[in-house]
């Protein structure tokens, strides 16, 4: 799991990126592209999760592709944090 330290008003919280070694996946709305997503586990039974390109991802919206390659990220800024080149959305 890719996980980091950031601070928050409660005290700090790992940030990871996949669950059950899955990536965390969700699904626009409005575009139909396929986010990466990140969160934290901000209290025992709270967490949120994020897009990486800063989208606030509803309750129950992220989903876990199995297999992982299943959905490949179309969402340009996220390809882009996620370090992968334009043509790999093909």
């Amino acid at each position: 799991m890719n996980r980091q330290q950031i601070p928050g008003p409660l005290g700090e919280h790992q940030v990871f990126r996949a669950l059950n070694k899955l990536p965390i996946r969700y699904r626009g709305r409005k575009t139909g592209n396929t986010h990466a997503c990140e969160g934290s586990d901000v209290f025992p039974d709270v967490r949120l999760l994020w897009t990486r390109c800063g989208i606030d991802v509803p309750a129950n919206g992220a989903y876990l592709p199995d297999p992982p390659h299943e959905d490949a990220i179309t969402c340009p800024a996220c390809r882009k944090a996620e370090g992968l080149a334009d043509t790999d959305s093909n």
